[in-house]
C-alpha cells in the first residue's frame, strides 16, 4: 500500500527529533538521506542461514562503493537470543534480521530506524516493490503498533507461502503397486491433468490430508514406525493458528486477547488426530509424529523415513532434495472443506536498521541494494521468493535452472493465496509458544495429565490474557 504525504511529512519530522546527531533535517522537516561516497564506513550486518551468499552480497556493494565495508556475521547459537543480548547491552548491529512476529517489540522499545523518509525518495527501489504482505513491517508510534497505516520500519527480506504439503511420490507409487484401489481412489484428493498425483493448485480437504497421510505410514512387525505419514512435530500450535486463518478467523481479537472460539476448537480437534495417540487414525496405523525439528523432517523426508512435510520454498535447497533418490511433488495446505480457494501462511524474515545506527545513509543504500541487485542474485539460488515482488515476477521465475524455475514459479503462483502469519502486538512468540505449550500438548498426551480441548483451551486463553494484561500494563496501555 502507499502512504498519505501528510502521514509521510509527519513520520520524517518525527523521525529526525527520534535520531537527533544521527541525521541532518531540512527545514521542510524530512530526512537528509544524502550519503558521502568518499567517507569510509563500516556497518555490522548481523544475519543467519547462508554466510556465503551474504558475505557475496556485501562484497559486490564494496566493489561498487570501496569506502563502504559490511561486515557480515552470523550467530553460533540462536538468533534472536543474540540479538536481544545485543539490544540489552546498547549495541543494536547496524542491519539485521527481524520475524515478523517480533517485529513490533522492538519497533515499540525504540530500536528500529524508520525506513519511510529513505524508501519515498526511491528511485530503483519503492513502495511499489513491495509485497502488500510487506505491511505486516509497518508501524505507528503514537499507538505504539504495527498498523497498515503506519510507516515502513522493515522490508521482507524474503517470502514462502510456508506449510506447503510437500510429498514423495514414489510413496505413492507404492502404495498403489500393493493395492487395488490406487492412493486417489481411496483418499480422493484433487490430482493433475494426469489424474495420478494430487494437484499443484487443488487443495486437499483436511479429511482427505488425514486419510492420505494414514495410508503411507507403515509399522514393521512390532508395531514400530518403518515410514511416518507426516510430521507435526516442529511447533504444532503454529499449525493450528494456520487451520484458524484458513476458516476466516483469528487467534487473537483486536485486544490482544485469546479467542477460544469455534474456528479454534475445529483447528485444534483436527491437529488432535495426528497427534493423539489414541486416535483412530494414530492407533490404527495413521498418522506419524517425526520428531521435535525441521532438520529431523528434512533429513527425514530426505532419508525416505515420513512421506509428508509441511514447509516453504526454502526447505527444497536448505536439505537438498533435489539429490533425493525419488520425485517429490508440492500441493496448497489442506483446506477445512471441498471447494474453497486455497488459503497459505508465510512467517515472513525482514531486513531491519537499527534507529542507533551513526551512518544510517549508508546502511539503507546497502537495503536498498540487497533488495534490487542482491535479490536477482539470491533469485538463482533457489531459495525463498524475494521480498522485491517486480524482481520476482521476473528474475525469480526467469532463472535459467530448471529445476529451480520449476519450483520458483510454482510458489509465486500460490502468493496471492497466501498471508502473513498473525502476530500478536502484546507478546513476543517466545512467550505465545510457552502459553500454548504448558497446555495443548496435554489434550494428547498419554499421561494423567491427559486433558480435553475445551479445558486445554481454557487454561491458554487464561496464560494469554494474563501475559497481554501484564505486558500492557509494562507500556502504560492499560
Amino acid at each position: 500500500m502507499m502512504k498519505k504525504s501528510g502521514a509521510i511529512l509527519l513520520a520524517g519530522t518525527l523521525f529526525c527529533a527520534a535520531l537527533g546527531g544521527f541525521a541532518s533535517c531540512g527545514e521542510s522537516g524530512s530526512v537528509d538521506t544524502s550519503v558521502d561516497p568518499e567517507k569510509k564506513v563500516e556497518l555490522e550486518y548481523f544475519a543467519w542461514g547462508d554466510l556465503k551468499m551474504n558475505q557475496k552480497i556485501a562484497d559486490d556493494f564494496n566493489k561498487i562503493y570501496p569506502n563502504w565495508k559490511v561486515n557480515v556475521s552470523i550467530p553460533s547459537a540462536s538468533y534472536y537470543d543474540a540479538l536481544a543480548m545485543y539490544s540489552g547491552a546498547d549495541a543494536m548491529p547496524d542491519i539485521f534480521y527481524m520475524g515478523s512476529t517480533l517485529f513490533s517489540d522492538y519497533a515499540r522499545d525504540g530500536l528500529l530506524l524508520n525506513l519511510q523518509p529513505y524508501i519515498d525518495e526511491g528511485v530503483n527501489f519503492t513502495e511499489a516493490d513491495l509485497w502488500e504482505q510487506n505491511d505486516s513491517y509497518r508501524f505507528d508510534t503514537k499507538k505504539g503498533l504495527m498498523d497498515p497505516e503506519g510507516d515502513l520500519y522493515g522490508f521482507i527480506k524474503d517470502i514462502s507461502p510456508d506449510f506447503t504439503m510437500v510429498y514423495n511420490k514414489s510413496h505413492i507409487d507404492q502404495y498403489d503397486q500393493e493395492n487395488v484401489q490406487s492412493l486417489a481412489q481411496k483418499v480422493g484428493y484433487p490430482t493433475d491433468e494426469s489424474g495420478k498425483y494430487p494437484s499443484e493448485t487443488v487443495p486437499m480437504t483436511w479429511q482427505q490430508n488425514l486419510e492420505f497421510c494414514r495410508a503411507l505410514t507403515k509399522f514393521d512387525a512390532s508395531g514400530n514406525f518403518v515410514t511416518y505419514g507426516t510430521s507435526l512435530g516442529f511447533e504444532p500450535w503454529t499449525h493450528m493458528q494456520q487451520m484458524v486463518m484458513q476458516q476466516g478467523e483469528t487467534i487473537f481479537d483486536k485486544d490482544g486477547y485469546f479467542k477460544n472460539s469455534t474456528a479454534v476448537n475445529n483447528a485444534l480437534e483436527h491437529m488432535k488426530k495426528y497427534m493423539d495417540e489414541k486416535s483412530e487414525y494414530r492407533s490404527a496405523g495413521a498418522i506419524g509424529y517425526a520428531g521435535g525439528s525441521t532438520v529431523g523432517d528434512g533429513a527425514g523426508f530426505k532419508n525416505g523415513e515420513i512421506s509428508v512435510v509441511w514447509t516453504g520454498r526454502f526447505a527444497i535447497m536448505t536439505y537438498d532434495w533435489r539429490e533425493a533418490d525419488f520425485e517429490f511433488g508440492v500441493a496448497p495446505s489442506p483446506m477445512p472443506t471441498a471447494s474453497e480457494t486455497s488459503k497459505m501462511v508465510a512467517s515472513a524474515v525482514g531486513l531491519c536498521l537499527s534507529a542507533s545506527c551513526k551512518n544510517p545513509g549508508v546502511a539503507y543504500k546497502f537495503l536498498e541494494y540487497y533488495m534490487t541487485v542482491g535479490q536477482k542474485y539470491t533469485s538463482s539460488l533457489g531459495f525463498n521468493l524475494p521480498g522485491n515482488k517486480t524482481i520476482a515476477s521476473k528474475d525469480y521465475i526467469e532463472v535459467e535452472d530448471s529445476f529451480i524455475q520449476k519450483y520458483n514459479k510454482l510458489y509465486y503462483d500460490y502468493m496471492p493465496y497466501t498471508s502473513i502469519m498473525e502476530a500478536n502486538p502484546y507478546l513476543d512468540s517466545t512467550t505465545l509458544i510457552n502459553c500454548y505449550g504448558m497446555d495443548l500438548p496435554k489434550i494428547w498426551a498419554t499421561t494423567t495429565d491427559r486433558t480435553s480441548v475445551s479445558d486445554a483451551l481454557a487454561k491458554c486463553k487464561i496464560a494469554i490474557d494474563k501475559k497481554v494484561d501484564q505486558n500492557k500494563t509494562r507500556l502504560g496501555l492499560k
